[in-house]
């Protein structure tokens, strides 16, 4: 290759993909001649597959000694699947969906489940942001920079706490070095469907005992194509072929050093930050589109250590310290502010082995403060502080054909208001004429443009207490059954306390389970009844606060069966859930309306002034969140590899989940929850060429129709997603990996709408889209 050449690939390269990324594939060009590998390694499928370690487990097994199920995306296989979030990220692994506001706001749903019901960890560590407080609102964390993703289907309540009572979303990276690994990754991407740019940078290093990373992602998007237009019922005049307000761009960078000792110990330190914005698709008012801009700092200290005698055989720990900003901006005006830090301590011992029993003590502190201010601020500002002490034991009986796991946790959590609750009457009423003088002045003491401030509501503390025991049966060499039953109890959030107010994501008036409804009689005679001496009594909505005592905790009973089979070309993984929730906290319609305009009360007195300009005319449906005698969750998840040649795979998948509310008084009475995700099956047949350097891959997944609806909710019709995906492997002359993948998604441009979001009736998923990714080692 000459240098003429070189220097031309180069500013191609430049152009395509931008400098920061296109001036490391120019240095690998000059570092040596790229050819196809034939010869040498045999690459992904030829070698034997190194165990993958699960960091979120307590004695870091792997995904077969955990009666839970779990699942874990990593290497190569995770730069491939990688998109905006983290939500569109996992969304085709079985059991896990995404709630979709957007490409970048999506969170996954694990088996029904999303917000406070799944917990999103960093090594460990909670996130720190606010996604699980509106979906409309983005994960934290960049999945270009992460090592690996671990999800854990189910409760996890007795490793993480009360926000993981449906499962985890473990991130995995390596800002704070583990080992003497030298890393040396590069990654970038370009997108047609919204114009993406995504480049990336992971680096790590070595000398002596000394140890660093660093890693650096920029990903820009513009408004993203669809099939026709955004909303179901189109307006006249509406834009086709483009949901307008859905483009970002975000930046990552962490920087992280660990000192490495003997046998296995480290001890580290990490500072990152995640910033940018994105706009807020289907969230725009009065012609102004809305969009967030947010900063997320974020503090790791990381650390592990052998311990030569005494009880504990090995002790690890982490912190972290996370200052949160994010503002929601309405043309130039911050109509809503989030400003949260947090701190969070986690201490685990392993101790050793004591007549066969081997565990771990885990001791965890978490202290939050949250504050909220702005003329759409909903949830007044409260510090939420969690402390836990859990023991996990396991133990291998009849010569390692099982293995028993038990544990339990105790867990007390405390939620202090630092601002104030309000209460008002915000409830939309018919005009009937000209009002009394009385009347009126008890309307104006009730509105919500001056509502009544509650100082006296005190703070609300929970108690909770989790056990879990659970069964690894290795029936033979190639048959595995697991069981599990879990006992699991979760703590509401501030949200689901206190929030008072219009809640424009979601398109309803959110009042918290501090409030109750009441009908109450007020006497008003009219002119037609006062001519027969009669007095009209009719039944009015009132809202008033409740004693938080009265509140419970929510109590989960789940039980988990999964078979594990692998022969020579079959492997076969099928997992089946129940759930039954007590005192389930849930958003229900109260069946009456309130005025949308009714937003500028705010629950801070730096509220701000931002008028009633989304129109005083509109109304929407005012949701109480409260608390359902039992709500059962059950379904399954499957997937099925089968080999059909050494160099073609083919693959069968599939998930359901029904979620069903009952009452104690009407326990025949089945009412479906909302947005549940609808049932899907799907096949892959994946072709591997040039002793498998070239690999091709092509996905049809069926999403069936969701007629299953709860209150509020419109039936979502069934759709077809094909998927093709080919990725390339080469190495140059000093052996540097470089992978060319190229994929179309939504082959067929096929309208998609997901039933598990806010916004499915006003935003479909993308149309079809051609991604180009290199990515590589140095």
């Amino acid at each position: 290759m000459n240098r003429q050449h070189d220097c031309g690939e180069c500013r191609k390269i430049l152009r395509g993909f931008g400098p920061m990324l296109g001036l490391v594939l120019c240095a690998l060009l000059h570092s040596g001649h790229v050819a196809a590998q034939v010869d040498g390694e045999t690459g992904e499928n030829g070698d034997d597959i190194e165990e993958v370690i699960v960091r979120a487990l307590p004695f870091h097994g792997s995904v077969l000694d955990s009666a839970t199920p779990v699942y874990v995306i990593s290497d190569e296989e995770l730069r491939q699947m990688q998109r905006p979030s983290v939500g569109e990220t996992l969304k085709n692994q079985p059991g896990v969906h995404s709630s979709y506001f957007g490409p970048i706001s999506s969170s996954p749903v694990i088996r029904g489940m999303d917000a406070g019901r799944v917990m999103i960890t960093q090594n460990n560590l909670d996130i720190g942001d606010v996604s699980r407080s509106s979906p409309d609102h983005l994960v934290a964390s960049e999945v270009g920079v992460a090592q690996q993703i671990e999800v854990l289907r189910g409760p996890a309540s007795l490793l993480f706490g009360s926000g993981a009572i449906g499962g985890v979303v473990n991130i995995v990276d390596n800002t704070v070095p583990r080992s003497s690994d030298r890393v040396r990754r590069w990654y970038v991407g370009r997108g047609s469907v919204a114009d993406e740019h995504e480049s990336g940078l992971v680096l790590g290093d070595v000398a002596d005992s000394f140890a660093w990373g660093f890693n650096l992602f920029d990903r820009r998007t513009g408004d993203y194509s669809i099939p026709g237009y955004a909303e179901v019922k189109p307006d006249e005049g509406e834009r086709k072929g483009t949901l307008e307000n859905s483009k970002g761009q975000m930046r990552t960078w962490n920087l992280g050093a660990s000192r490495l000792t003997d046998a296995d110990g480290f001890h580290g330190a990490s500072w990152g930050v995640m910033e940018g914005r994105y706009d807020i698709p289907a969230h725009s008012h009065g012609g102004e589109s809305v969009y967030s801009d947010l900063r997320h700092a974020r503090l790791q200290l990381l650390g592990g250590q052998p311990l030569d005698g005494g009880f504990f055989e090995r002790i690890d720990y982490g912190f972290s310290s996370v200052a949160y900003d994010h503002a929601e901006i309405e043309g130039a005006a911050v109509v809503n502010r989030f400003e949260n830090e947090s701190q969070q301590l986690r201490l685990q011992a392993l101790h050793r082995e004591i007549g066969g029993w081997h565990g771990a003590l885990i001791v965890d502190y978490i202290d939050r403060s949250k504050m909220q201010s702005g003329a759409e601020a909903l949830t007044p500002s409260a510090d939420v502080s969690q402390f836990a002490v859990a023991v996990l034991e396991e133990k291998h009986l009849n010569d390692d054909t099982l293995l028993l796991q038990l544990g339990a946790r105790v867990e007390s959590v405390d939620i202090s208001l630092t601002g104030t609750s309000i209460l008002c009457q915000p409830f939309a009423h018919e005009e009937h004429g000209e009002e009394e003088e009385e009347e009126e002045e008890h309307e104006e003491e009730n509105s919500c443009e001056m509502p009544t401030r509650l100082s006296a509501v005190k703070d609300a503390s929970f108690d909770l207490f989790s056990a879990s025991a659970g069964l690894v049966w290795n029936v033979s060499s190639d048959l595995q059954l697991k069981f599990s039953l879990i006992h699991a109890e979760r703590a509401p959030t501030p949200t689901e306390l206190f929030v008072f107010g219009p809640h424009l994501a979601t398109g309803s008036y959110d009042v918290g389970a501090l409030y109750q409804l009441a009908y109450v009689e007020h006497e008003e005679e009219e002119e037609e009844e006062e001519e027969h001496g009669e007095e009209e009594h009719e039944l009015e909505p009132e809202f008033s606060a409740r004693n938080l005592d009265d509140l419970k905790s929510e109590t989960s009973n789940s039980f988990n069966i999964s078979l594990h089979t692998q022969r020579e070309n079959l492997r076969l993984d099928v997992d089946l859930f129940y759930s039954q929730i007590g005192n389930f906290y849930y958003a229900g319609n109260t069946g009456e309306m309130a005025e949308a305009g009714h937003d500028e009360h705010g629950h801070e007195e730096e509220g701000g002034e931002h008028g009633d300009e989304h129109g005083e005319e509109e109304t929407m449906p005012i949701l109480l969140y409260r608390q359902a005698d039992q709500v059962r969750f059950y379904g399954l998840d499957a997937r099925l590899t089968w080999t059909l040649a050494p160099n073609i795979e083919l693959q069968f998948y599939g998930d359901t989940v029904s979620a069903q509310r009952v009452e104690k008084e009407n326990d025949a009475e089945r009412l479906d929850l909302p947005r549940i995700p609808p049932t899907r099956v799907g096949a892959r047949v994946e072709i591997a060429w040039l002793d498998g350097k070239l690999r091709t891959g092509l996905s049809n997944t069926i999403y069936a129709s969701q007629g299953r609806i709860g209150p509020l909710e419109t039936r979502t019709d069934g759709y077809t997603l094909t998927d093709l995906d080919l990725k390339y492997e080469m190495t140059n002359s000093n052996g540097a990996r470089i992978n060319l993948g190229l994929s179309v998604d939504n082959l067929a441009d096929a309208e998609a709408r997901v039933h598990s979001s806010f916004i499915k009736d006003k935003a479909p998923l993308p149309g079809r889209g051609f991604s180009l990714r290199l990515w590589g080692d140095m």
